[in-house]
Parts: structure tokens; C-alpha cells; sequence
């Protein structure tokens, strides 16, 4: 599905993969295994934001996925789903205080792509609409309480990764 997502597919193919994603994270009916299939779409996109990495093209230990990969199929998520509350914070609220620290170190970055720090900021924007009050609060709160834990690399073919500080 995620491959649907990141490629040059045709439209219809990116929605009904969108929308497969969407279903296996806010299932219409809670089914034997849709914990499971929640936890491991869940995992795949949130890992490469989580885990470091010591090198510039290689994927985590725990995650397929690269960092720039998992961010483009998070913005194709959003954009060919319906705007639920529950999907986007079981989506977004985990990996915020690392989108909003790859948003600070890629500010620093000069040669920065423009699209990836409006994909970001995107991605923030649309967290902090719809986020319930409390959560949101608690979360942008763990980011002042965390410290920076980590910094973003960036190479110039547009690649980033986690490092250890």
C-alpha cells in the first residue's frame, strides 16, 4: 500500500490506498485483527521519526520505510482521506515533537527543498486544528519538557535521517 502511496501511480490507485490505510487505522468495526493491522501501518510510518539512524540512506532498524518516504505518504494520507479527528491524531500526535524538530533543524538548513518545509508545516497546521485541547497541550508540553533528544541531517539529494546528538 505504501508503495501506492510514494509512486508515480495513478490517482485512483493513491486513494484506495489512502483510503486501505485509513480503514486499517480507524476500522468501521473492530474486528479480531485490526489492532494488529493499526499497530504495524501505525509503526511503519511513525519508526523512521522515532529511531535514529547513523546513516544518510539507510532506513531504521525498525522501519521499510525512509524519513522523507514515510513524510510523503503521511501528506498523500491526508490529502485522499476525509478529515477525521481520530485519524489524524492516532496519525500525527506520536511523531509531532519530531515533526516540529525536524522543522526547526531544517530551518537551519539553507539549501533546505522548500516543498519538504511546507509539507511539514503542513502537516503541524493540520495536527493543531483538529487536535482535542488537552492532547495537544500535553504534547506541545512534552516538547519543552523533552529537550531535543536527536538532530536532523540532511544530504542535498533532499534525504534526511535521525542522528544521535
Amino acid at each position: 500500500m505504501f508503495k501506492l502511496l510514494v509512486t508515480e501511480s495513478r490517482t485512483s490507485y493513491r486513494r484506495a490506498a489512502a483510503f486501505t490505510i485509513f480503514r486499517a487505522i480507524v476500522p468501521l468495526k473492530k474486528r479480531q485483527h485490526s489492532t494488529y493491522a493499526s499497530q504495524a501501518v501505525l509503526a511503519s510510518l511513525h519508526n523512521p521519526f522515532h529511531d535514529f539512524s547513523d546513516a544518510q540512506y539507510q532506513s531504521s532498524e525498525n522501519s521499510f520505510l525512509e524519513a522523507r518516504s514515510a513524510l510523503l505518504s503521511l501528506t498523500i494520507l491526508l490529502s485522499n482521506t476525509e478529515p477525521s479527528p481520530p485519524f489524524l491524531s492516532k496519525l500525527l500526535s506520536p511523531i509531532i515533537s519530531s515533526l516540529y524538530l525536524l522543522s526547526y533543524d531544517l530551518n537551519k538548513f539553507k539549501t533546505a527543498d522548500p516543498q519538504l518545509k511546507e509539507s511539514i508545516t503542513g502537516l503541524l497546521l493540520s495536527w493543531g486544528k483538529i487536535v482535542d485541547e488537552n492532547e495537544g497541550t500535553q504534547i506541545l508540553w512534552s516538547i519543552v519538557d523533552g529537550g531535543k533528544g536527536g538532530e536532523w541531517k540532511f544530504n542535498l539529494e533532499g534525504q534526511f535521517w535521525k542522528s544521535k546528538p
